[in-house]
């Protein structure tokens, strides 16, 4: 019965068996594993610090490793510093209280402080025991804009003095102050002459100070010079932390506390300079190069090392200047002055322009009577390149046609019409039509100018600048290890620099700007084409054309050029622009002596021959010879008759409208600048046709160092004066012609 009531268990037949599993053994299969992953990376480590599982012995041993790190690093900066006092501007902005007044002050500040002044050179040595430290004043003309710059640069703090019974700057000083932002603040410490002593009139003073200064030191630090302690604020000038400018970190500098001329009977056109003073920055090699503020490069024959004339403890000795040691330069070794290749006139590698090729002379045109010469250049060469708008001697009337064309040109870039009387076959022979801007080929070493022969080309300018800041850097060891060719910084030296132009006799001689040295770079001393990014300062509204002379202050030089504007972008063509961009980046290309970024540069436009105005200010981009800038021409034309889709010498051109139609030339009507096009959809009679043309340009010659003798003030003139001159009922034209129609 039993038998009966159990079930029965079916079971599969022989051919109906379930595959077996695969056996992995103890461990889970791979498919196993990346199925429950799905798709996750395992961590490689642990995201928390090493550091926090450590014990607190250990923690603690770490936090002092670290902090020993950190001062052993200033340290050694210190010592690379060197003992050298610390320079310091200073600039007045009240009327009442000049600069002088604020150094006497300091200099009275202790009763122990032992005072030097060279009344010379315009410079104020004073040493506080109780510091231990030494500071050197400079009092620049702030109606120098030159000599201000050349002050800042070697400047380690920057001391400021607002008026208080103001709320408005002026203008001079407005400029002066956009100028040094521009170029770059040191550490500044801002102070007045004295704050009230109650306590709403001081907060209300003081609130008035810092609206006053919100444009340029917002969030600043008011001192009190006469109220508070003069002692004190040389204390805090003391502690300060310096930052160094690039210019400052890379390259030896000196400024010229005592300057000798030692005149020569056998060379009657150069002479010995004896310039005395601390070094500062990195140190200085005496086979190299020094630049000059002013002047030029030079070479050095030798350097010698005196005992410091401002010691922090009087001695009781002579006071008699006694040389220490002396290093001269290697004739084997030493840099030679060989800043352009002398061209090889029997050499004909060099590809250059045709001197014989014909010119064209711009046809005269027929005008109505009372036209300037002005416009009848521009109705006849409609804006050619040959033609300078400096050499014409023109005042308002020139600045209101350059706002007009270049309102013409932001309306209708670089569209161009075909002169009369010349075929354009003639007029545009140097021209050429590319396919696509972007990807067609343009060779960069055809139909170079014949300055292209006389400048240096680095084939590679990353690396060169690589090494060359390397070997600054290194010079600090060299200088530790006693080599024999370099100068610490901090020490008091006399450069002799030999085969100085008598034509700088007067202006070494001269006290109303500093001299200073920068030592030089390797390859610095060489001319090539400079690239420079730049943005157009924002308080600057006038047209600047294009290669138009200015005046440049690239890293330690000063020089002036006439500059070609381009497009900055991607690429290996960029497109030359008419007229300073007013927004944005842009390119502009010089011949000047190499100089490896980081350097920040200046830009300034002479208004008048003694005043200059801040136009543009940027950084180096590199120096590269085969930057192809090519000047674009719209040659426009209007349909004479069109047949649904129909409407030589630049047949295989593109055409396009502005309308957005392509198509092509087909073949010439008679001789009267006639042609058939064929366009890829149907014209209008409202629409006009363009060609694309474009030409290679290249900057002129036109690099000039020599700045001596030159005082430029800031100009003081509104931004505005110009429109309201032209907003007047005697001028014809308005203001609203020269805007856009927006």
């Amino acid at each position: 019965m039993a038998k009966d009531t159990e079930a029965t268990v079916h079971r599969t037949g022989l051919f109906k068996l379930p595959p077996k599993k695969h056996s992995s053994g103890r461990h889970r299969s791979k498919h196993a594993i990346a199925k429950e992953q799905k798709g996750k990376v395992g961590i490689k480590s642990k995201s928390q610090p090493k550091f926090k599982n450590l014990k607190k012995l250990a923690r603690k041993n770490r936090s002092s490793q670290i902090r020993a790190n950190k001062v052993g690093k200033i340290s050694e900066e210190k010592r690379k510093e060197g003992q050298s006092p610390i320079n310091i501007t200073i600039i007045s902005l009240d009327e009442a209280f000049t600069s002088r007044k604020i150094v006497e002050i300091f200099n009275l500040a202790d009763e122990d402080a032992i005072i030097h002044v060279n009344e010379k050179r315009n410079i104020s040595h004073l040493a506080v025991p109780r510091f231990k430290q030494r500071y050197t004043f400079f009092c620049p003309d702030t109606t120098s804009i030159i000599s201000t710059l050349d002050f800042l640069r070697v400047s380690d703090i920057l001391v400021i003095l607002w008026p208080i019974e103001t709320t408005d700057l002026h203008i001079a000083h407005s400029r002066l102050l956009d100028v040094i932002t521009a170029h770059g603040f040191p550490p500044t410490f801002n102070l007045v002459s004295t704050l009230p002593a109650s306590g709403k009139q001081r907060d209300s003073t003081r609130k008035a100070l810092e609206k006053l200064m919100a444009p340029w030191a917002k969030d600043s630090r008011i001192y009190d010079l006469q109220g508070g302690s003069p002692l004190q604020i040389l204390r805090q000038i003391s502690t300060t932390r310096k930052i160094r400018s690039n210019l400052q970190k890379l390259k030896p500098y000196l400024i010229a506390e005592n300057v000798q001329i030692i005149k020569t009977e056998d060379n009657s056109d150069s002479f010995s300079l004896l310039i005395s003073g601390y070094l500062n920055g990195a140190p200085l090699n005496v086979n190299g190069l020094v630049h000059i503020s002013g002047c030029g490069d030079f070479q050095l024959s030798q350097v010698v090392f005196e005992n410091d004339p401002h010691p922090l403890k009087q001695s009781k000795k002579a006071e008699s200047m006694e040389i220490l040691r002396a290093i001269k330069a290697d004739p084997l070794k030493q840099t030679q002055l060989d800043s352009e290749i002398i061209q090889d006139q029997m050499n004909t590698d060099q590809p250059e322009m045709d001197e014989n090729e014909e010119k064209f002379e711009v046809p005269k045109v027929k005008l109505p009577e009372g036209t300037s010469e002005y416009q009848a250049i521009v109705e006849s060469a409609t804006m050619d390149e040959s033609i300078d708008l400096n050499d014409i001697d023109i005042n308002d009337d020139h600045q209101k046609e350059l706002f007009k064309k270049e309102r013409e040109n932001r309306q209708w870039p670089d569209e161009v019409e075909a002169p009369e009387g010349m075929s354009a076959r003639d007029r545009f022979k140097r021209y050429r039509g590319l396919k696509s801007f972007r990807t067609s080929p343009w060779n960069p070493k055809e139909n170079l100018t014949k300055d292209y022969a006389r400048i240096y080309k680095i084939v590679n300018f990353k690396r060169t600048r690589k090494l060359a800041l390397e070997a600054a850097k290194q010079s600090f060891q060299s200088a530790d290890e006693c080599d024999e060719q370099f100068c610490t910084p901090g020490v008091y030296i006399t450069l002799y620099v030999k085969d100085v132009p008598r034509s700088f006799e007067n202006h070494i001689s001269s006290t109303h700007s500093p001299l200073i040295v920068f030592g030089l770079l390797k390859n610095e001393h060489r001319m090539s084409t400079l690239n420079m990014i730049l943005h157009r300062y924002p308080t600057f509204n006038k047209p600047v054309k294009n290669k138009e002379e200015l005046l440049f202050q690239v890293g330690c030089r000063l020089f002036t050029a006439n500059p070609v504007f381009s497009q900055h972008t991607n690429g290996q063509k960029f497109k030359m622009e008419r007229f300073m961009p007013s927004s944005g980046s842009f390119c502009a290309t010089v011949f000047a002596p190499i100089t490896f970024p980081p350097s920040n540069v200046l830009v300034f436009r002479q208004c008048s021959p003694e005043k200059l105005q801040l136009i543009a200010k940027g950084i180096v981009l590199d120096s590269n010879p085969d930057r192809i800038i090519l000047k674009r021409v719209r040659l426009s034309g209007h349909p004479f008759k069109v047949n649904k889709r129909t409407a030589v010498w630049f047949k295989p051109v593109e055409l396009y409208t502005h309308s957005g139609r392509h198509g092509r030339i087909k073949q010439p009507l008679g001789t009267h600048d006639l042609m058939k096009c064929v366009f890829d959809r149907p014209l209008s009679v409202q629409d006009s046709v363009l060609m694309n043309l474009y030409k290679r340009v290249f900057p002129k010659w036109t690099y000039n160092a020599e700045t001596k003798g030159k005082q430029f003030c800031i100009s003081d003139e509104a931004d505005d004066i110009l429109e309201e001159e032209w907003s007047g009922k005697k001028d014809k034209v308005r203001w609203d012609e020269f805007m856009d129609d927006e």
